[in-house]
């Protein structure tokens, strides 16, 4: 017997996600809390069977241009893909759904494979989105391997070339959790949409973000400098077992790659924290050179 209810418990919340084979931090107790901070209803419902917490799934009441809807990011997370428990699960969002008055409900599970389940989510009167709410892609880098040697052999030779060369050239990485120094994160960041014109966030929004993650020592920033010249700021989100790239900025200098050593740093972060992957987050599909 399947029953649903309301969670209040961040422990018990938190331990549950970050057991799962695959989770992100959008389904982490604090992504909810910050979204909360920006107005948005969150409501995170533990998924019983037999009295035993089998699923969560943290729904977002999205409030948009294009309608007002409940959106479940990178969930719900179950101990196991039942069809049983996704039967439920999607009934209860449909019917939720209806209470709310929403336009639409929006569904962006982590699957292993996507095209597999498509047709499932399709007899059960889904359609694709017409856009992304978060990356569509991801490449995620394997840290099981404990020997930072091994990592970086692994590694292109180019990349090895670049973190060794802005060593020697004599650019540094600070890493902060000093919410002063999201200044200069924004500074580049303003820079990189100036020089990339992609849709920014607001600092608002990044602000919030820094601020609710790092409360729980889950935040950090990685600000590369060459001499007294901030060059590369990277925003880290440690969830589990993961560590996720989620913001970047930089702006090149004496036509260096710059951030290769900030991404390195934040990769040793990542180890010494004992994650098992980084997450880079967002890269366009090798298949298509006009993707967004």
């Amino acid at each position: 017997m399947l029953k649903i209810d309301l969670m209040n418990n961040k422990n018990i919340w938190d331990s549950f996600v970050t057991k799962a084979p695959f989770y992100t931090f959008f389904h982490s107790w604090a992504w909810g809390d910050f979204s909360s901070n920006t107005g948005e209803q969150v409501l995170r419902y533990g998924i019983f069977e037999a009295n035993k917490l089998i699923g969560a799934a943290q729904i977002i009441k999205v409030y948009a241009k294009r309608g007002t809807y409940l959106f479940c990011p990178h969930g719900p997370i179950f101990t196991a893909g039942k069809r049983g428990y996704w039967n439920f699960f999607l009934k209860f969002l449909k019917e939720l759904g209806t209470t709310e008055k929403v336009d639409f409900v929006r569904v962006s599970p982590v699957l292993e494979d996507l095209k597999k389940n498509q047709d499932y989510f399709k007899k059960a009167r889904f359609i694709n989105a017409p856009i992304h709410m978060s990356a569509e892609n991801s490449w995620m880098l394997d840290l099981s391997d404990k020997k930072e040697e091994n990592l970086l052999s692994q590694m292109r030779k180019t990349t090895r070339y670049e973190i060794k060369k802005a060593q020697k050239l004599g650019f540094e990485v600070i890493k902060s959790v000093a919410p002063k120094d999201l200044k200069i994160f924004l500074n580049l960041y303003h820079h990189t949409v100036g020089r990339t014109n992609f849709v920014p966030f607001s600092d608002k929004y990044i602000t919030g973000e820094f601020l609710t993650f790092v409360k729980d020592n889950c935040a950090m920033l990685f600000l590369e400098k060459h001499h007294k010249k901030f060059v590369a700021a990277l925003m880290v989100i440690f969830f589990g077992k993961g560590a996720y790239y989620h913001q970047g900025a930089s702006q090149p200098r004496f036509k260096e790659t710059v951030s290769y050593l900030a991404q390195w740093e934040a990769i040793l972060e990542a180890k010494k924290r004992g994650c098992s992957y980084y997450n880079f987050w967002g890269i366009a599909p090798t298949d298509n050179k006009k993707h967004p």
